[in-house]
Order: C-alpha cells, then sequence, then structure tokens
C-alpha cells in the first residue's frame, strides 16, 4: 500500500516546481508577463502567460528553456520556501508583484471562505501556490525536462475571460526517462486509436450529428458486438441478470441519486414537456438524458418487497450513458459524449460484501487476462484524507480544485465513509494485490477500487471500477426483511470491469497495433485466390466459414495477387486463407497467420476446426495449425 497524495510523490514535487522555474524564466526574460497557473499534469507540467502585445513563437520557447537550464545550473541552488498570510497581505503582494490573475484568484479563493494564503518562493520569484515543492533547485533535472509546445488557454477556463498562453513540458527524473516517454509519444502518436479507427474503418465522427457522438462504422461493430457478447456471457457465469432501461428519466430521480448536485454541470441540458396534450404549465415534466445507469436499478430493485434470501440481487446493463464533455476535452473514444458503459449493481447484505468485492475483482482479473491486458497499478480512491474538513485545502489549479472540494463533492458522515473504506483494504489485503490510496478521488457517494492502465503516450486511464456505496440505499429507500424479520437498507456495490466499450476499444486499438485477437477481430478470415478460375472454390470456401458465423471477406476483385495479400495486411485481417490449383484440386487451403510469411496447408475441415477452436476458447495468441 503506497500513499499516491503530492505530499508523498517526488516526480509530482519535480514537476511542481519546475512550473516555479518556468514562471521565474518568462519573468526575467518578459517582464510584462502576467502569471496565471502552473500546475503538474501526467507527463510534466504547464503554466499560463498572458503576455500582452508580444506576439509568442516558438523561437520563445528554446529562449525559455535555455534560460531555465541557466537557473538551474546556479553555483548555490535557490530553496523553495513557504509563507502563510491573511487575506490583506495576499493581496498586497499580489499588487506588490502586479500580477491581476493571482489578485482575482485569492479573492475568489476569499468568497469561498478560505482564510490563509500560502506563497511559495525561491530567490526573487514568488508565487501563489500550496504545494508540494522539493527543498531547492539543485534536486530538479536540468536534462529532464523539455518544453513541449504551447496553445491558447482560457482564464478560469472561462470563454468570456482574455485567452492566455499555455506553455506545456515534459518532465521526469532523468534524461534517460525523458528520452524513454519522447519515444512512446512517437510510437502512441504512429498507433493512435483515432488514426487507425479511420485507416480501418472502425468509427468516425460527423459534425451534423455533433462532436463527440462516436458512428460506429459495419468493422467497429462487429468488433464491439463480438466483445459485448463476451462481456454478457462472463456475467451470465458471475450470476448476474440482465436489464434493459431507457436512456432518458425525470429530474426527480437525478435529484434523488444526487447525480444533478453532484455533476449537473456535466449533463447535457434538461428537456421539458407538457404531461398533458394541453399547453399547461403546471404539469411539465422534465427530463434528463442519464449519466449513469444507477438509478434506474435501483428503481427495478425498489419495485417489489425483498427478502434477505433473496440476496444478493445482481442487475447488468450495457447502456448507453451521456456526458456533455467540454469540446476540448474530447479525444477519439477515449472522451465521448455518448458512451455504452460495462455497469452492474450489486444489491447485499452486509455479511455479503467482501464475497461480493472479491468476486467483483476476480471479474475484472478474467476479463483482463482474456485480453492480455495488464494493469499499470489499482489505485484505492478515498474521500476525505483523516482529519482533512478544512475549506482552506485549495489549489492554484481551478480544474484540479473542482475534483478537490472535499465537503462539496462528498456525500454522507465520516462513519459512513470510514465503515466503506474499511471494507475495501480488506478485500484488497486478502486479495494480495499491491495497490496505492489516493484521496480525494472517491465518487461523491462512497470510496472505489480503479485499475489504472497507461496508454502507448504514458498517460494513465481508468479502466474499471468497484465502488461501495452505503448512501444511495437510504435516498432511494430500498429495503428488504432481514432474518431477524427487521427492515434493513441493502449495501450498494457499483462496478464497471471494463469501463466503456469506447474506452476499452480506443485503449485495444493502441495496445493491438490494430490487429485485433481473431475471436473479436472485424474480419477473421480473408479468403485470396491465386487465379479467377479458382473464385468457385474461394466462394463455397467463404460461404463455409459465414455459415459457422465467422466473418469473412472474399479478395475477388482484379487486383493482382500480391496486391491482394497487400490489401488484407494492411487490413490487419488476423487469418488468411490462399487457394491456388493446388487447394483446389486437393480441397485444401493456404493458411497464413497475420505478421508471417509461411503457408501451412489444411484440409478445408481441419482449417474450419482451427478456426472456430480458436474463436470458441477466445484464443489471444494463435497457435500455428499443423499439416
Amino acid at each position: 500500500m503506497t500513499d499516491q497524495s503530492p505530499a508523498h510523490d517526488p516526480l509530482y514535487k519535480i514537476r511542481h516546481s519546475m512550473a516555479h522555474v518556468l514562471a521565474q524564466a518568462v519573468k526575467s526574460l518578459y517582464p510584462q508577463a502576467k502569471l496565471g497557473f502552473g500546475p503538474p499534469t501526467t507527463e510534466g507540467f504547464y503554466y499560463d502567460f498572458d503576455f500582452s502585445e508580444h506576439n509568442f513563437s516558438d523561437g520563445d520557447l528554446k529562449k525559455i528553456q535555455a534560460k531555465m537550464k541557466k537557473l538551474l545550473s546556479q553555483n548555490t541552488p535557490l530553496k523553495f520556501e513557504k509563507k502563510t498570510m491573511a487575506l490583506s497581505e495576499a493581496l498586497e503582494i499580489c499588487d506588490q508583484y502586479n500580477e491581476p490573475y493571482k489578485r482575482e484568484y485569492v479573492q475568489i479563493l476569499a468568497d469561498r471562505q478560505v482564510k490563509e494564503f500560502s506563497f511559495f518562493s525561491h530567490g526573487n520569484f514568488l508565487d501563489l501556490c500550496e504545494g508540494p515543492h522539493v527543498t531547492d533547485l539543485s534536486i530538479l533535472p536540468k536534462d529532464g525536462f523539455k518544453l513541449d509546445r504551447a496553445s491558447g488557454a482560457y482564464w478560469l477556463g472561462d470563454h468570456r475571460r482574455p485567452m492566455l498562453t499555455r506553455i506545456y513540458a515534459i518532465c521526469f527524473a532523468t534524461r534517460q526517462e525523458l528520452d524513454q516517454h519522447i519515444k512512446s509519444r512517437e510510437l502512441a502518436a504512429r498507433y493512435d486509436h483515432k488514426k487507425l479507427g479511420k485507416e480501418l474503418e472502425l468509427f468516425c465522427f460527423e459534425d451534423h450529428i455533433g462532436k463527440g457522438l462516436p458512428i460506429w462504422l459495419p468493422a467497429g461493430e462487429a468488433l464491439r458486438s463480438a466483445i459485448a457478447n463476451y462481456i454478457e456471457e462472463v456475467e451470465f457465469r458471475y450470476g448476474y441478470s440482465r436489464v434493459r432501461t431507457p436512456v432518458i428519466a425525470k429530474k426527480q430521480v437525478y435529484e434523488t441519486s444526487g447525480h444533478l448536485q453532484a455533476y449537473g454541470a456535466d449533463m447535457f441540458p434538461m428537456m421539458s414537456h407538457s404531461a398533458s396534450d394541453k399547453e399547461d404549465k403546471e404539469n411539465v415534466e422534465e427530463f434528463f438524458l442519464r449519466p449513469m445507469n444507477c438509478p434506474h436499478h435501483h428503481m427495478i430493485y425498489r419495485r417489489k418487497k425483498r427478502s434477505f434470501k433473496e440476496l444478493p440481487v445482481r442487475y447488468a446493463e450495457l447502456g448507453d450513458v451521456f456526458r456533455f464533455e467540454k469540446s476540448g476535452e474530447l479525444s477519439g473514444l477515449l472522451r465521448v459524449r455518448c458512451f455504452a458503459i460495462n455497469d452492474a449493481h450489486i444489491y447485499c447484505r452486509q455479511d455479503q460484501i467482501l464475497d461480493e468485492l472479491h468476486m467483483a475483482i476476480q471479474m475484472q482479473l478474467e476479463f483482463f487476462s482474456t485480453f492480455n491486458l495488464s494493469p499499470h497499478r489499482f489505485r484505492l480512491s478515498m474521500g476525505r484524507k483523516p482529519g482533512d474538513h478544512s475549506d482552506a485545502h485549495e489549489t492554484h489549479s481551478l480544474s484540479h480544485q473542482h475534483h478537490k472540494d472535499n465537503d462539496a463533492k462528498f456525500f454522507g458522515d465520516d462513519s459512513m465513509w470510514n465503515q466503506a473504506q474499511e471494507y475495501l483494504v480488506e478485500v484488497m489485503e486478502k486479495t494480495q494485490i499491491p495497490y496505492d490510496i489516493a484521496y480525494g478521488e472517491a465518487a461523491f457517494y462512497g470510496p472505489k477500487i480503479d485499475t489504472q492502465f497507461r496508454n502507448l503516450a504514458g498517460r494513465e486511464e481508468t479502466l474499471s471500477t468497484v465502488q461501495l456505496d452505503f448512501l444511495s440505499a437510504e435516498k432511494f429507500d430500498l429495503s428488504f426483511q432481514d432474518t431477524d424479520g427487521q427492515t434493513k437498507r441493502p449495501i450498494i456495490i457499483h462496478r464497471a470491469p471494463l469501463s466503456s466499450l469506447e474506452r476499452l476499444i480506443s485503449l485495444l486499438i493502441e495496445y493491438y497495433r490494430g490487429v485485433f485477437p481473431l475471436w473479436c477481430a472485424p474480419t477473421q478470415v480473408a479468403v485470396i485466390p491465386v487465379h479467377e478460375d479458382i473464385f468457385d472454390y474461394a466462394y463455397k470456401l467463404k460461404n463455409k466459414l459465414t455459415a459457422h458465423h465467422i466473418r469473412t471477406t472474399l479478395y475477388d476483385g482484379d487486383q493482382s495477387f500480391g496486391k491482394k495479400i497487400s490489401l488484407s495486411i494492411r487490413s490487419k485481417t488476423p487469418v488468411i486463407a490462399i487457394v491456388g490449383h493446388n487447394e483446389l484440386h486437393n480441397s485444401t487451403v493456404s493458411l497464413r497467420l497475420h505478421g508471417s510469411e509461411h503457408n501451412t496447408v489444411l484440409s478445408d475441415q481441419e482449417f474450419l476446426t482451427f478456426i472456430s477452436e480458436h474463436i470458441q476458447n477466445r484464443s489471444f495468441h494463435l497457435s500455428q495449425a499443423k499439416t
């Protein structure tokens, strides 16, 4: 178990401190520049500046980077020192340094009842900041960072406010790690799921339909359906009942659940409609597209009285949900506004919690094994840090602040949270899976176990989650009659072992470089006849495969044989079936696997058996067929 809070993360401190060095370098080169925010990121840091009349260019990046290296090479390294002060002194400091953006944010914090304000200095540079930082500049890697690019960013993320210049940097503890990350980014660009998704015709987006609303093309839907069918089979084995619920619900449902209060800004706008044929303002019904399936499943559970004997009840649904992500945050399938979440809710007694949590984790591990996925880490996402109830827990990053206002974000009392968190710790200890603790990352109704993966660029994404909820049963008046005849509340476990199909597939495209395992590949077999006079035999082979529900493409065009092979390789079909005169006369097939130039001759029945068995077993690797 490790604590992943910023105070215990050396790389976080390095990146945070480097952001201050960036700001110091900018102020020394461009004294008229005004400071915005400068937080760490998953691969480095950034800082926002108002350069006023200066026309910023790539040449400026080189100058600033050189200045940063010079600052880091001083014989006497500057120390980071923290100063805490009251509102009046904080405003005075901002005025003294002529930093209007910092002054405005100090006032914003004051309006949130923050009483004390922290600044960090090194040398003559001073910045509004809560830390943490390294002790001095000698710890910072002068060869472990690179200014990456600059872009525009609105102050406070508000398009009505000034456009600032955001300078991004990559930063690691060593030059070797930096070089490795740059290579990983180049690999990620080559196999970016947006690029491969277009080349393989898996999905597309159309402005006429809407940003962030993916359209699954035939190949993509074949892939998606194969994965969805597999998910349903596994959930059936684990005792889940499938349900299907509407994609909209009345406003009251989301008020009861807390989604409207906690995530209203991320939901699609409300729809209103008169409950009668006549215009009647008093009978207007208000609806929202659902951001989650939870409330719908709670209503299914609530529709009848429950006995302790029925529990656990497990409802699963691969249902579409909708979240109005900001345009700038949309990214292919990874960040969309409509997605199908691999969702389920377990309603259980308190004595069943550990078994159900353990089973949910085992299901995750089974999925990972089938897809040949290796998690980067398991994260225990907690609510408030013990003893942290201070409204003064503020950060200079507004986007970070949105997720860190602890008292506003987490519903329920401390005893409920402590009990839920103890269960999650216990199950993780029993499964002997190493995990990190991250405070402030829980769902608003309870703590959760998140499984983190890294994409090819090294960025971390959550793929799986198991969440423990002691709150919603009370909100929705869910109950069961226990062994003693008393009415009690069930405990709810929310779990999504494969996140959404969209996020999962975005990762799989990149991990697999577009070459999917045979069982879920959009096209499983490419049949390629050597000559036109083999077409009839090729058609018969294709029809035989199709009759066994094997997704098959026949290359019967007028291209050369070599061109057809090239096209099948480019389409990343896992199996190529080559048929020529010998195959025609002997009722055989020459099998070639993707990435190989070796052919194996099989009878047509042996070929069918080979393909069918690998699909049925959902084999990740294809064993070389034997003649």
